[in-house]
């Protein structure tokens, strides 16, 4: 019995201690795995998070973009993005939908940030601010009408992470505004003609409707030149003017009001002018033919300009058409 015991024993030993071998490997590979993810988890920076409230005054959901904006100084302003100096000014966004009144949401600032995570930000005083871009047209057109934002809110000696989380409340709504597009140099003559000759041209475009999923237009204003309805017979060359970047359709307006003028005391021929809205919520498109934002040249060439002839009294002849470009209008001048 005892030999028989003993070689019972003696086998379970040694399935025992073969079993912890092959085991084992594991067992050490875990425990290394485990020291890697704390020291990896000590060495990765915490992320940042700032609390934003739908404020009481929003009766029904919106959805949209909502942007954080922060910048150093102490100077409670609207904190703006400066085209030219676009790395003064921290921002971070997260997309929301269906957000209520009352609810909060809370913002990663490091997760969709630009220059920078703002758990980066040296310690200093800043001034933050909270937008909801209802339309998604921030990134170009800036707030507009039906945004809603927060009042900016100074962070006096802010260390980024401590102290409590910021909060803050979206408590006022865009409203539309008026801009008068007339120059006081014009007449009242030159007035009430520039407002007889500026007409609105808004084309449903089929290339870029089939392109994006949705209605797509593309926009102009067309001025036409003094004496085009008191000759019915005539026929007029085009000029195509393209903006600079920063201008929307509602500010090229005011330059068809500028042109009627010059053209109504006769230090410029009368022509028809075509002043082409190129702008798009992620910058101007130039109407050249994009992957990201669409045949905007062959809306322009195949489908606009014919409808914009059939429609007013131009020539219609490649030596009637002109392109005038200014600034990024330029490039686009040339694609074209």
């Amino acid at each position: 019995m005892r030999f028989g015991f003993g070689l019972v024993h003696s086998r379970t030993m040694k399935n025992f201690c073969q079993s912890l071998l092959e085991f084992l490997p594991l067992v050490l590979c875990a425990a290394s795995l485990g020291c890697l993810a704390q020291a990896v988890s000590s060495q990765s920076p915490q992320h940042l998070f700032f609390r934003v409230t739908l404020g009481p005054q929003q009766a029904t959901p919106v959805s949209g973009r909502l942007i954080l904006l922060i910048k150093p100084g102490t100077k409670l302003e609207d904190v703006e993005v400066n085209e030219f100096h676009p790395s003064s000014v921290s921002i971070a966004a997260k997309d929301v939908s269906g957000w209520k009144s009352g609810e909060s949401v809370d913002v990663d600032t490091d997760n969709i940030a630009f220059p920078g995570g703002f758990s980066k930000l040296p310690q200093g005083n800043y001034v933050v601010q909270a937008v909801l871009d209802t339309a998604n047209r921030f990134a170009y057109y800036g707030r507009i009408a039906g945004d809603i934002e927060s009042a900016p809110m100074p962070l006096s000696d802010w260390s980024a992470g401590q102290g409590d989380e910021p909060q803050l409340t979206l408590v006022k709504t865009i409203q539309p505004t008026t801009r008068d597009w007339l120059s006081p140099k014009l007449t009242t003559s030159e007035k009430q003609g520039a407002i007889d000759s500026t007409k609105l041209f808004d084309f449903p475009s089929p290339v870029l409707t089939q392109f994006w999923g949705r209605p797509m237009n593309l926009r102009a204003w067309v001025l036409l030149p003094p004496g085009y309805n008191a000759h019915p017979k005539q026929r007029y060359p085009t000029v195509y003017f393209t903006h600079g970047f920063g201008v929307t359709l509602e500010y090229n307006r005011s330059t068809a009001a500028m042109i009627y003028q010059r053209m109504a005391e006769g230090k410029m021929p009368p022509m028809i002018w075509v002043f082409l809205d190129e702008s798009s919520p992620r910058g101007t498109h130039e109407f050249a033919d994009s992957v990201n934002n669409g045949p905007w040249g062959e809306a322009l060439t195949t489908e606009a300009i014919p409808a914009l002839e059939r429609q007013y009294r131009m020539d219609a002849k490649p030596s009637g058409r002109f392109l005038n470009g200014h600034s990024f209008g330029g490039w686009a001048t040339l694609w074209l």
